[in-house]
């Protein structure tokens, strides 16, 4: 499966269509389900996901822990992103637990389940 999901993530980065869906600025992303994604990284998580249930997770409403598989990838290219972006980054930076809700929200996930995150 590591040899198939190289070839996967690799298939993923070259693909012109999918960097069209690839956002450089979180407050481009309007909604979870809008098509717009934070990373390759991302996508290729949920693509690997799909595979492993045999399942589109993407579309499935089932919840664990109170989130959906989808605001769960999402959340962590949330905590990614937030990383990649600050300047802070080599330091490191400790962030109140209003900031990273403020940041999960901005990046498509709803308040009450950024909260639960």
């Amino acid at each position: 499966m590591v040899d198939r999901s190289s070839q996967n993530y690799f298939e993923t980065i070259i693909d012109n269509n999918l960097k069209e869906v690839i956002v450089d600025d979180i407050d481009k992303i309007t909604s979870l389900d809008d098509n717009q994604y934070l990373s390759e990284n991302e996508i290729h998580a949920l693509q690997n996901l799909c595979i492993l249930y045999c399942d589109d997770i993407t579309t499935k409403e089932n919840e664990y822990e109170g989130l959906r598989i989808k605001e769960w990838v999402r959340g962590y290219s949330c905590l990614i992103y937030l990383v990649l972006k600050s300047e802070d980054s080599v330091h490191g930076k400790i962030y109140s637990k209003a900031e990273l809700i403020s940041l999960l929200v901005k990046g498509g996930i709803v308040e009450s389940k950024a909260e639960n995150f």
